[in-house]
């Protein structure tokens, strides 16, 4: 090699992942590249990283300038924090929440609109689509426990708004500052929308509990991970595939839900999320209010109540548009804070972490119980299970 082909790669900017937390899995970077030359590749715990051709790469450090965990933002003050509800009682029996999702992205789509968020595929992997009219929102609605495939989205964000539609765009808030560091400018006609983040759960994982759930791959599958069909304080975990119920349980009797709630199978970048608190730069942030009794005692009914963090102006506006459809009302930061430290805080590491992986990679789903067993409160309901079990087997 000639000293200024070696001087070339010496001093040439590319993303380079040394450390696993340094990546979120965005895509950004490899969208960005005009060369094309970076590539997502899944680990052996099947998250995506950026991996570059080094031969291809001409230097042109745009992917280090879109990386949001590089470009980390700076936390945000809200404008105003509102708990939110859905005067539909059947939009709320169907969402995870309060249905503010839909309602957000039902003025957008009034206005010829798009709106970008996640939905399952037909093989049960959780991808991020497009939607443009209330149809198309229909399977974006809903908690999805598993990273989502942006693949070219960005690029498709893009387009549209240099086209002049207007666009919502759903996800993540690594996912969101991704777009926002990808976009390099501001667009009037794009409005962010990002959820209270716990973390994201490896799709590896996933795709082994489906695949352990449903061994004929039988479809069509319908993934329900906060059914709430009780109207209660629990929520349940429901997959049915063809004519059959392939699971049915409340999220602390599942093992696949288990594994995440104990924070076993998050990326490693969400133990330092570097989006959290407004940093993502979206323009209003939704997720559970946590303590609704507490908080807002004459709004709470336990059917789900939604949180918003609205961060800008632009946000400001969309949520004054719903208000016929809903019933909101200003709440104090700090109890909802209290009650739901995944605004602002990351996930921790669990010690056990690395051993639960090798153990993983020896004996798959059947190693979550064995880190994070889990609990019965009755003893007919653990009996049941049990057996269950045995059956499948």
């Amino acid at each position: 090699m000639s000293w200024l082909r070696f001087l070339y790669y010496f001093c040439v900017l590319m993303i380079k992942i040394e450390r696993k937390k340094n990546c979120c899995g965005c895509g950004a970077c490899a969208q960005i590249c005009p060369q094309k030359c970076i590539e997502m590749r899944c680990d052996e715990e099947g998250f995506a990283y950026a991996s570059v051709d080094e031969q291809s790469c001409v230097g042109c450090s745009l992917c280090e300038q879109v990386c949001p965990v590089i470009n980390s933002g700076d936390a945000r003050q809200a404008i105003s924090v509102k708990a939110v509800k859905s005067v539909d009682d059947n939009l709320r029996k169907v969402s995870s929440s309060s249905g503010l999702f839909t309602l957000l992205s039902r003025v957008i789509l009034s206005r010829g609109g798009v709106v970008y968020g996640a939905c399952y595929n037909a093989d049960g992997e959780v991808v991020h689509s497009v939607a443009c009219n209330e149809q198309e929102l229909v399977p974006m609605r809903g908690s999805k426990y598993a990273q989502s495939k942006v693949s070219t989205v960005f690029e498709d964000v893009q387009r549209r708004l240099k086209e002049g539609v207007e666009v919502l765009f759903s996800g993540t808030p690594c996912q969101v500052h991704g777009l926002r560091r990808y976009l390099r400018r501001d667009y009037e006609n794009l409005t962010m929308v990002d959820v209270v983040c716990h973390g994201v759960p490896s799709p590896k994982v996933w795709r082994d509990y489906l695949g352990g759930i449903n061994p004929d791959g039988l479809r069509p599958l319908s993934i329900n991970m906060r059914q709430k069909s009780r109207w209660n304080r629990s929520y349940s975990i429901k997959v049915t595939a063809g004519d059959g119920v392939l699971v049915n349980q409340l999220a602390r009797h599942n093992v696949y839900m288990q594994a995440f709630r104990k924070d076993y199978t998050l990326r490693p970048s969400c133990y330092e999320c570097a989006a959290k608190g407004g940093r993502s730069q979206s323009d209003i942030t939704i997720g559970d209010l946590w303590g609704a009794r507490k908080i807002v005692p004459r709004m709470a009914d336990h059917k789900g109540l939604n949180v918003a963090l609205v961060w800008s102006e632009k946000g400001s506006r969309l949520m004054n548009e719903i208000g016929e459809w809903c019933a909101m009302q200003e709440v104090a930061f700090e109890a909802v804070l209290r009650r739901n430290g995944s605004i602002v805080g990351s996930a921790k590491m669990p010690a056990a972490r690395a051993d639960f992986w090798t153990k993983y990679k020896e004996e798959g789903v059947d190693a979550i119980e064995r880190f994070a067993p889990i609990k019965y409160h009755n003893p007919f309901v653990k009996l049941y299970y049990s057996l269950k079990k045995k059956r499948v087997k």
